[in-house]
């Protein structure tokens, strides 16, 4: 059965990056490039996967994260972090994030995790 993957990131070429990589995989993926976009996704689709910035043009994905923590939850989403910022690791942990990576994350390591948590 197809998974929903959301991946929030503001960096175009990322996005597409992660984007294109994740659908390879079979998986129903839908970039999102701000809050906004990925809020709305978030209430279309259940959910099974995000991969999530930190620092989206003024934005913290880590919010978006806390604001929708139930819904998430009640849909078994897991969420993995990417940050060039080792510092919101603690905050993720706090806020149950599955995993946190530091930036730059190369593909083929992620779509390993990606599939190892898709797994359980």
């Amino acid at each position: 059965m197809q998974k929903h993957i959301l991946v929030i990131e503001d960096n175009d070429m990322l996005r597409r990056l992660y984007s294109r990589a994740l659908h390879l995989t079979g998986q129903a993926v839908h970039p999102a490039a701000n809050l906004q976009e990925a809020r709305e996704l978030i209430n279309t689709y259940p959910v099974d996967l995000i991969l999530c910035d930190v620092e989206l043009n003024g934005e913290r994905g880590l919010d978006l994260l806390r604001e929708q923590r139930d819904l998430l939850r009640a849909y078994g989403t897991h969420v993995i972090v990417a940050s060039a910022e080792d510092g919101y690791r603690r905050e993720c942990e706090e806020l149950g994030v599955d995993l946190f990576l530091e930036k730059p994350v190369e593909v083929s390591p992620l779509l390993s995790l990606v599939g190892k948590l898709m797994s359980n």
